[in-house]
């Protein structure tokens, strides 16, 4: 949530002071002065409480580049992809390169499927909108044109470490498309021992119809210049 600070404005001593016989204009003037004191720490409050409320929501520059900066390098897993019954569909290798497109603030992901009827490509971009709060997210096929604006976004629960996704463009009518994803520090693992769990869930009528689940190691900490 966005917060606008408020400028508290208080006169109402003065106003008393030019309807009042006994007041002179030494106590007006005193009054005056205390009723704008008054207002300055009551402002002072509503912005540390409003700034503090903020902080809270909005990720800083550093949170932004250290969670980013995760992803970084080259990646190797497995994909797995089950039906509404959760029997296995198929399950492949995958490979990941992601860069920096902006130093500390915006990311390239160029996530590699080897199909058996070949390999496919998709490119992501991800960055932070403080505004939202939220990171927003492209997608597309390699060689097609960049998409003219964000068709999903992310989430980020700090006391998890979780992100929570949504694809908001070029969906079907009554179908939904979320996913959670986790990456660990590069010192740590995940309870599966890998780095990288990406869950996705697409639902019609929000009925599961697929299940897809990207477990990653990270393989290089430094990632391929395209």
């Amino acid at each position: 949530m966005r917060y606008v600070p408020l400028l508290l404005l208080i006169v109402s001593f003065g106003c008393e002071a030019n309807h009042s016989n006994q007041a002179t204009p030494e106590s007006s003037s005193e009054s005056q002065q205390q009723a704008n004191d008054n207002a300055t720490k009551q402002a002072d409050k509503n912005n540390a409480k409003q700034s503090e409320a903020l902080s809270d929501d909005t990720l800083t520059e550093p949170q932004v580049a250290a969670l980013l900066s995760k992803s970084l390098g080259e990646w190797e897993g497995t994909a797995v992809i089950k039906g509404k019954d959760g029997k296995l569909q198929a399950e492949f290798p995958i490979t990941s390169s992601c860069r920096w497109l902006e130093e500390g603030k915006s990311i390239e992901i160029r996530l590699t499927e080897k199909l058996p009827q070949g390999d496919q490509q998709l490119i992501f971009t991800k960055w932070y909108d403080p505004k939202q709060q939220r990171f927003l997210l492209t997608r597309r096929m390699a060689g097609d044109e960049a998409p003219p604006k964000p068709g999903a976004y992310e989430t980020y629960d700090p006391a998890t470490g979780i992100f929570h996704g949504i694809v908001t463009e070029a969906l079907a009518a009554g179908v939904s498309w979320t996913w959670t994803s986790q990456v660990a520090d590069k010192s740590d693992l995940l309870a599966d021992g890998t780095l990288s769990v990406y869950t996705a869930t697409i639902k019609k009528e929000g009925i599961v119809q697929t299940t897809r689940i990207d477990t990653l190691s990270l393989v290089n900490p430094e990632a391929d210049t395209p």
